[in-house]
């Protein structure tokens, strides 16, 4: 009978516990981070390019964006509200560089901040894109979370992996950095 009235207070023990681990563990994490994913594609960097550069066009082909709509301008640039599961960011264009190079910015997001950027480099056979990730995550729950999940890379991984299914290749990228 002790047993059974202890158990519902361990099990919140436990989990207020876990919480504090992670958040400490969290703290120890810098908030700043640079990741990078690359697939070889066997389109031309021209075409890649067009579909990268095409922001609105990201709802049908990157796994978890579900819309990407117009938005005034940030400072003369492109911006676009992006729903990403049930998250929105506000994103402008930062780079475009035909056919070489794409940066989408996160604006005024109070949970992450960054910048992704798509490098294509043409190779004999197509290209390599090489997408980069310079993020912040502000709350060290949210920090731990990723790096204890694994997500770090994942969701970049997800989007080239879209991005190549999306030309009809069944390429696979990989994590560079």
């Amino acid at each position: 009978m002790f047993y059974l009235v202890c158990t519902p207070i361990a099990i919140v023990a436990l989990a207020v516990a876990a919480a504090i681990g992670l958040f400490v563990y969290g703290k120890r994490i810098p908030v700043g981070h640079v990741i990078a994913v690359e697939v070889a594609l066997k389109k031309s960097p021209q075409e890649v390019y067009a579909l990268i550069a095409d922001v609105p066009g990201h709802a049908r082909w990157a796994p978890r964006v579900r819309s990407v709509t117009a938005a005034d301008p940030h400072e003369g640039k492109p911006t676009f509200r992006m729903r990403v599961d049930r998250h929105e960011f506000v994103i402008a264009v930062t780079a475009a560089e035909p056919p070489r190079a794409f940066a989408l910015t996160i604006l005024g997001d109070t949970m992450f901040s960054g910048v992704w950027r798509w490098d294509i480099t043409p190779t004999p056979t197509g290209c390599t894109v090489r997408l980069t990730e310079r993020g912040e995550i502000y709350a060290a729950l949210a920090r731990a979370m990723v790096r204890v999940t694994g997500m770090e890379a994942k969701f970049l991984l997800r989007n080239l992996s879209g991005l190549a299914k999306h030309l009809g290749e069944a390429a696979t990228p990989r994590r560079v950095a």
